[in-house]
């Protein structure tokens, strides 16, 4: 499979809009070189497991980052650059909107 091409700002945009409350929070904890355990996501957004797992197949389907399974230690998340647009697009709409960081 060929690499994704990337996202314009405004590609971006309009994907961080149309995220749900839930997955904007999910959104924060995920990241391109660090992850944490669908768990643990899941703890610190406030969302249920459930919700993490398929908001990463939504990710997944948009071609904006990939699952690895660690052996004896989870499933992670990590965005690739097209997720990180996202990411930056999501956090930028939460400073507009006033929001806070959990």
């Amino acid at each position: 499979m060929s690499s994704p091409l990337p996202l314009s700002d405004n590609e971006a945009a309009d994907f961080a809009l149309s995220l749900l409350p839930i997955e904007r929070s999910v959104m924060e904890h995920f990241a391109k070189g660090r992850a944490w355990t669908y768990g643990t996501v899941a703890e610190r957004a406030g969302a249920s497991l459930a919700d993490v797992v398929d908001f990463g197949h939504k990710l997944q389907r948009a071609r904006l980052g990939h699952v690895s399974v660690i052996p004896y230690n989870g499933s992670r998340f990590f965005l690739n650059d097209r997720g990180e647009s996202v990411k930056r697009a999501t956090e930028i709409l939460a400073s507009l909107q006033g929001e806070r960081p959990r």
